[in-house]
């Protein structure tokens, strides 16, 4: 029995190709859903697919957020291929590691006719600021967070959830009409939604303004990244090394919470996301660049403002037309 994961992603070039190559090792097949990236992310995925790995890449080019919507289609469509007895959401920064000897079809009897699987995140903290400067950064630089989110997790679903299933924002719950319920599964999700300056400073002011505009957000969806974003801005924009451990070890804690430590003790190769093998071979197309992110956030938002504005208003439209 083989798996599948599905992904949509945005201008992660910094990961795209360590997701690709370290849950390829879980995964039979990855389908990524490419939502209108400006940065090398496209042309990564066509190297890897070149070079072989068993991904395919579809493209959106909308500038709303619409991910539980695109990823519910894709699951559904990988799940009626007929060829993945399990189909697991992941995002970019999520990476499945599997025990030794572990079989998808071990989780049939655990599953059965009733159930979906939930995966809790473990979260990871970039111990420094320069991502690249680690021949297998992930492996490197970044260790466990002790405090756990046991309310934060992805599904895991049978195929015959995965047929009909609605996902729930983040992929974090699935309904199905059959009412699979969850059960938490005993398997590993390593986490690193904090990486570097760049991509902290991207993510949070893109993706703070794409939630902004999205008519059917759901009152607290994306509240971090809103919070993040003021702070940045408290800031002047000014993201260290400091700040950044600190953004990692606070990610989707509550407010008030304590600062949790990391888990460091033990074996050195303990809790580590992949191997000293996973080098980024496409570093050319890998590094960010902020202003350039920017740059094509604010074309595409005008781009669509000024089709509205073409839409609504006949005179405007005629304008164009006698311009061009």
């Amino acid at each position: 029995m083989h798996a599948a994961a599905v992904s949509m992603v945005r201008n992660e070039c910094d990961v795209i190709e360590l997701f690709a190559r370290i849950n390829l090792r879980a995964f039979a097949h990855l389908f990524i859903v490419d939502h209108g990236s400006n940065d090398g992310t496209p042309a990564i995925l066509e190297r890897l697919r070149l070079e072989g790995l068993p991904i395919t890449v579809l493209h959106e080019h909308g500038i709303q957020q619409t991910q539980a919507q695109t990823l519910t289609r894709l699951v559904r469509h990988v799940a009626a291929l007929g060829r993945y007895g399990y189909v697991v959401p992941l995002d970019a920064d999520e990476f499945v590691q599997l025990p030794a000897g572990f079989e998808w079809e071990s989780l049939d009897e655990t599953l059965g006719d009733a159930y979906y699987g939930q995966v809790h995140w473990a979260t990871y903290v970039p111990m420094c600021g320069d991502f690249f400067g680690a021949r297998a950064p992930l492996h490197a630089h970044f260790r466990l967070r002790a405090m756990a989110l046991p309310e934060e997790s992805k599904v895991v679903l049978p195929r015959a959830a995965a047929l009909d299933c609605t996902l729930g924002p983040g992929s974090h719950a699935a309904h199905t009409p059959s009412g699979h319920a969850p059960k938490v599964l005993p398997l590993s999700l390593c986490h690193a939604p904090v990486r570097s300056a760049g991509q902290l400073l991207r993510k949070a002011l893109i993706g703070t303004h794409v939630l902004s505009i999205k008519p059917d957000r759901l009152p607290t969806e994306g509240a971090h990244w809103d919070a993040l974003a003021a702070e940045l801005r408290r800031r002047d924009y000014r993201c260290d090394d400091d700040f950044l451990k600190a953004m990692a070890l606070r990610y989707a804690l509550p407010a008030d919470a304590p600062l949790p430590r990391v888990d460091d003790e033990g074996d050195a190769c303990a809790h580590r996301i992949g191997t000293d093998d996973d080098v980024i071979r496409h570093r050319d197309l890998a590094h960010i660049d902020v202003i350039a992110g920017l740059d094509g956030f604010l074309a595409k938002a005008c781009a669509e403002i000024n089709a509205l504005s073409a839409i609504g208003n006949p005179a405007a439209r005629k304008r164009r037309w006698l311009r061009w």
